[in-house]
């Protein structure tokens, strides 16, 4: 799991490698596609605080994932079992 939304961004290299997979009449497309993905994305970390959304859900899944015999209620809150 990666460890912040930032590292999901495709480096050039990495797209690249990518790209190099596909045809050759498919290739200028697939890379104008990762182009707009990557900036799609950029622009949720930056605008919709996607690092500070990603971290909590992370945070959350880490504790109820250790948490001792517990349920979740609907409110996502664990109970445990006495």
């Amino acid at each position: 799991m990666p460890l912040s939304p930032a590292e999901a961004l495709m480096a050039g290299s990495d797209s690249d490698i990518l790209v190099s997979r596909f045809r050759s009449e498919q290739k200028s497309r697939v890379a104008l596609d990762l182009q707009v993905e990557n900036g799609i994305l950029r622009r949720y970390i930056e605008v919709g605080k996607l690092d500070f959304w990603f971290q909590n859900l992370r945070e959350t899944a880490e504790a109820q994932s250790s948490a001792p015999n517990g349920t979740m209620n609907g409110d996502g809150i664990t109970e445990v079992d006495v």
